[in-house]
């Protein structure tokens, strides 16, 4: 037992919050239609145990990053938060839910539309929500976005539309008054 505790502690001198974060955003390339990547990220009292697996077609596995950490208030602002701002603005959104869990804690499951997945297991719910809720409000302002920009779409055609019919109308009325 003592030496899984002197390993785990190994591990975690090895990088931080924010060089792990800088790696496995690098896997947000790596997915395409054939495969799913997945990001786990389990909290327990001590530790957040972090995995990115890449799953294939043909339901092949391949675990690509493994990592620990002990300082969990750093693991929530400088990998956590960070991560899920850049996998939503990097992914469609198409599954945000909370699921509760024991001892007033819940797992947050967000889901892109290319299958790619992240999966924080054993927060407080009171994070679980707020992190939900970023994501969601993340979603909104891209719709609303999409939606603005199809409105000025919109509106420059219209506004090209009433010019010609104005240069037609006057063009018109000008050769009718040569005429006579």
């Amino acid at each position: 037992m003592i030496d899984a505790k002197v390993e785990i502690l190994d591990l975690e001198d090895k990088t931080t919050p924010k060089a792990y974060l800088a790696r496995i955003v690098n896997y947000f390339k790596c997915s395409t239609q054939e495969n799913s990547i997945i990001f786990n990220f389990e909290m327990d009292a001590n530790y957040c145990h972090c995995k990115v697996i890449k799953y294939e077609v043909d339901g092949s596995k391949e675990e690509l990053e493994q990592e620990t950490f002990s300082d969990l208030e750093l693991v929530l602002t400088d990998l956590l938060e960070p991560f899920l701002k850049n996998f939503s603005t990097n992914h469609k959104i198409v599954i945000n839910s909370i699921q509760p869990a024991k001892n007033n804690t819940s797992n947050l499951k967000v889901i892109s539309e290319q299958n790619d997945m992240c999966n924080i297991i054993g927060l407080k719910e009171s994070i679980t929500m707020r992190l939900s809720e970023k994501i969601r409000q993340k979603e909104n302002n891209k719709t609303a976005r999409t939606s603005q920009a199809k409105s000025d779409q919109k509106g420059v055609g219209n506004t090209l539309g009433f010019i010609i019919s104005l240069l037609v109308v006057g063009t018109v009325i000008i050769s009718l008054m040569f005429i006579n």
